[in-house]
């Protein structure tokens, strides 16, 4: 069987034209092989060029040309030949083309671990009732049956997106050639419509990972942990949908808060006057009181009807209207992990996989 590769060049010039059935499995099987271990094709797998596109690659000695050596290591398309023409075209030519498909050769899988639930899905009288019975208890996110479609979720929005986290990775892994590198993530999701009691929840991790150059690849392999942290407080999820009439009522309480508490000084204002006439009638049977004594009676008075007016306002001033009185705030958390293993263009140019 004819085959060719790396040290079969010349074959390169045979193709015929012809249709060529790239999602074959067969096909695709031999071209992994060759991305992985060099092992050469079989020319029965192909009709023409096995793939629209190729990288490059020379003999990497003294002969091969300045030119030719330029090419080495980047991707050219079949139908638009650099200036020098193909690799193996110019007489003496000793380069070979690899073949190049994108869809093939580049791939990032995230291998997500520790995902599971514990027990049936809390509905919402679920989250409330331990809001009110839980003593703040935190519980983790698989304990109320939701972890697995908010892993999903997140899954979604960040990990099936190649410009999301794996690009992250995959151009961190372009400036660390052969090295580790690591680096943490995070942000606000909304998760109304997966666990509405939920709402928007922060997800953070870190990924550790090491990049290696392989036959003009990167292999990247590594780890992920992810983080969920999030907090229920607010059972009515009065401060997400009713954030007006909130400011409405603070409002009204404030105003009420201060009308009482002018009240209160009035009344203490008005208790001094009765107690200085009850003072004057005092005097009248025992004499005048000394006036620096009065003095200091009068401002001890003062200031404890201040006190009193303060006392007023904070115990009547509402700390936060989302939280209900009898209830107690908690926390909800989870964490697990992910493995990576990834192959990326060095170019992020010519590469799916890149954020920027």
């Amino acid at each position: 069987m004819t085959t060719y590769g790396p040290h079969h060049w010349e074959d390169h010039l045979k193709f015929g034209k012809g249709s060529m059935d790239r999602g074959a499995i067969a096909y695709r099987k031999a071209f992994e092989a060759y991305m992985r271990k060099g092992t050469p094709f079989a020319l029965t797998l192909k009709e023409t060029h096995p793939t629209t596109h190729y990288v490059w690659r020379t003999r990497g000695d003294r002969k091969v040309r300045p030119s030719h050596a330029k090419n080495n290591g980047k991707i050219f398309a079949w139908d638009d030949p650099p200036s020098t023409g193909h690799p193996g075209e110019e007489y003496g030519c000793r380069c070979w083309a690899e073949p190049y498909d994108q869809d093939v050769a580049e791939y990032f899988n995230i291998a997500l671990t520790n995902v599971f639930d514990i027990g049936p899905p809390w509905g919402s009288w679920d989250f409330i009732k331990h809001y009110f019975q839980g003593q703040g208890a935190s519980v983790t996110v698989r304990q109320t049956g939701h972890l697995v479609k908010v892993v999903a979720e997140h899954k979604r929005i960040v990990i099936d997106d190649p410009t999301r986290l794996s690009g992250q990775i995959a151009d961190a892994a372009r400036k660390n050639i052969g090295e580790s590198f690591k680096a943490e993530f995070g942000r606000s999701y909304a998760m109304q419509s997966i666990v509405f009691s939920l709402g928007d929840t922060n997800i953070s991790g870190d990924y550790s990972c090491i990049c290696d150059e392989i036959n003009g690849m990167l292999e990247i392999s590594g780890s992920i942990n992810f983080r969920i942290r999030d907090e229920f407080r607010d059972p009515l999820d009065i401060g997400t949908v009713l954030p007006e009439r909130i400011a409405k009522i603070d409002e009204k309480i404030s105003e009420m808060v201060k009308d009482i508490a002018d009240a209160t000084y009035d009344a203490a204002v008005y208790a001094i006057e009765i107690a200085n006439d009850v003072a004057s009638n005092v005097e009248k049977e025992i004499g005048k009181l000394d006036r620096f004594l009065r003095d200091y009676i009068s401002d001890k008075v003062k200031r404890e009807i201040l006190r009193r007016r303060k006392n007023a306002i904070d115990v009547l001033e509402v700390k936060d209207l989302r939280e209900i009185p009898g209830g107690t705030p908690y926390s909800i958390v989870d964490d697990w992990s992910a493995t990576v293993s990834a192959r990326v263009s060095h170019d992020k140019g010519k590469s799916r996989f890149t954020a920027s």
